[in-house]
Formats: structure tokens, C-alpha cells, sequence
């Protein structure tokens, strides 16, 4: 059985090492990665950036924003990548996010066949925080918690429910669409970071649980000139993000960043595609 797969939006060749057999093949669709039950780990078409965002975050993978450093090909050249470890990681009951003992293995990969070298650091950056507009805690009408049972948390064959997550669709003209699903505020978060934001955004919501809704917004970048707080009137995703009883809030907070301070490409015998 397969555990649920981590699929990036934004947001994985690997050589033998003791008790792992790696094999890789060209990547031909769109970037998807999870872990199996027996411990296989299988991706297509990943970059080594988002190796990294998986195996060095925690309460969700890193913000493209939290890793700096490294050659430029880590975010253009795509692996995929058949992974075998000799022990059985743990079910994890559902969970979309990489455990400890997950994160464990695939920093070890890392830094095998990619001769990566990484250190954290703490340092202070603009952002925005998700926060719930209303004082008393209430929400818009298409904001909704979800139900037991809404979506699947698993990617078994089969599944006629949608996933739980977040999906980020290319909508009418230069619109993005946002479709969550049985989501928690850290995966709806992560989702709002792309354009037209282009920038990070944490979870300030205090929002346990999981929860649903439907949006679209225009994807038309900031200008460059105007500070952060004159902008947050004037862009359709925050008019939508108010219809939901949300709001972004401009803040300068100490953020973990993973700076690479090495990374090679893989040995000859792996292929990559651009």
C-alpha cells in the first residue's frame, strides 16, 4: 500500500549507499513524490530544491523563500528516482507530510549522491501572515471545515474521493484558482505563495482541523515599486481571501532559513531531464 504522495505545485538520481539501492530513468510528467509502506521512495521529475524542501522542513515542507545558496541547476534540472531502503518506514496514518524518520533518509540521500552541504540560520524576513480577519474568530460563508470522511487520505487505486490538500489550477486568462480540500491552514498557506505574492506566507490563523473552499484571483505579479502595505488593498487575492474571513498581514519575523553551502550533480549512470 502507498502512502498518500507528496505532490508539488511550485512547492526529485541517487547512488547506492549502505542498505539503499537507488535507480533512476528520465522524467516524463509532472513533479509528484511519496514514500511506500516498505520504505520505497518514488518521485518524477523533481529538482533538487524540492529534495531539499522535503527533507529539511517539518511542519511542511521548506518555502522555496527558506532555502538559500547553491549552483542554479538545483531549481531547472528535474530526477526521478526508485528508492529502496532495507527497513519498512511506519505507516503514518495519513499524514501528507514526510516523518522524522523519512526526513532522516532522504537527508542521507542527499547528501550521498548530491554531495550536499547545508546549514540553518536564522534570519529576519518580510512576510505575510494568514490570519482570521474578524475578532471573534468567524469565517466566510464559503469557508468551510471539512467533514470526516470528505476526501481520501490515502492514494490508493481505486479512490473515488478527492485527496486532502491543496490543488493550485491555472484558471480563466491570467487567473489562478485555488481548491482546497479537507486542507489544513499550513497547505493553504504554502499555496498562496506563488504569484501574484511571490512571497513567504505562514500560518497565523490559530485554524486547527482541516477545511475547504473554491477561489480564483488574478496571478498578475506586484509592481516592483510601492511597499508590501499599499499593495494589500488593491490585488483580487485579497479582496477573495476577505470573502473567506481571512487576511494577510505584512510582518518582519525571524524565519529558519537552509542555506546549501555544496551540491554536485549526480555521478555519470544517472540521467536528468531539463
Amino acid at each position: 500500500m502507498a502512502r498518500k504522495p507528496f505532490v508539488l505545485a511550485l512547492l526529485v538520481s541517487l547512488l547506492a549507499a549502505p542498505a539503499l539501492i537507488a535507480e533512476t530513468a528520465e522524467s516524463q510528467n509532472g513533479p509528484v513524490a511519496g514514500f511506500h509502506a516498505d520504505g520505497r521512495f518514488v518521485a518524477r521529475n523533481i529538482t533538487l530544491r524540492s529534495l531539499i524542501a522535503l527533507a529539511y522542513g517539518e511542519a511542511r515542507p521548506l518555502s522555496v523563500f527558506q532555502i538559500s545558496g547553491g549552483p542554479d541547476w538545483i531549481n531547472s534540472e528535474s530526477f526521478d528516482l526508485d528508492v529502496e531502503a532495507s527497513t519498512a518506514i511506519p505507516e503514518a496514518a495519513g499524514d501528507a507530510k514526510p516523518s522524522i524518520t523519512e526526513r532522516s533518509l532522504l537527508q542521507t540521500l542527499l547528501a550521498d549522491r548530491f554531495k550536499l552541504a547545508a546549514h540553518r540560520e536564522a534570519r529576519d524576513v518580510l512576510l505575510f501572515a494568514l490570519v482570521v480577519a474578524r475578532r471573534d474568530g468567524r469565517t466566510g460563508p464559503g469557508f468551510r471545515r471539512s467533514s470526516d470522511g470528505e476526501c481520501a487520505d490515502s492514494s490508493d487505486d481505486g479512490a473515488t474521493l478527492p485527496r486532502c490538500g491543496v490543488q493550485r489550477l491555472q484558471g480563466r486568462g491570467n487567473t489562478v484558482r485555488i481548491v482546497a480540500t479537507g486542507a489544513t491552514m499550513d497547505e493553504v498557506a504554502a499555496s498562496l505563495e506563488p504569484a501574484p505574492l511571490g512571497r513567504m506566507v505562514v500560518n497565523r490563523t490559530g485554524l486547527e482541523g482541516r477545511y475547504s473552499f473554491d477561489v480564483e484571483f488574478s496571478a498578475e505579479r506586484f509592481p516592483r515599486s510601492g511597499s508590501l502595505t499599499t499593495l494589500t488593498s488593491g490585488s483580487s487575492i485579497f479582496a477573495v481571501l476577505g470573502e473567506l474571513g481571512l487576511k494577510l498581514q505584512v510582518q518582519r519575523d525571524p524565519v529558519d532559513v537552509l542555506v546549501v553551502d555544496r551540491a554536485a550533480r549526480p555521478s555519470e549512470g544517472s540521467r536528468r531531464t531539463s
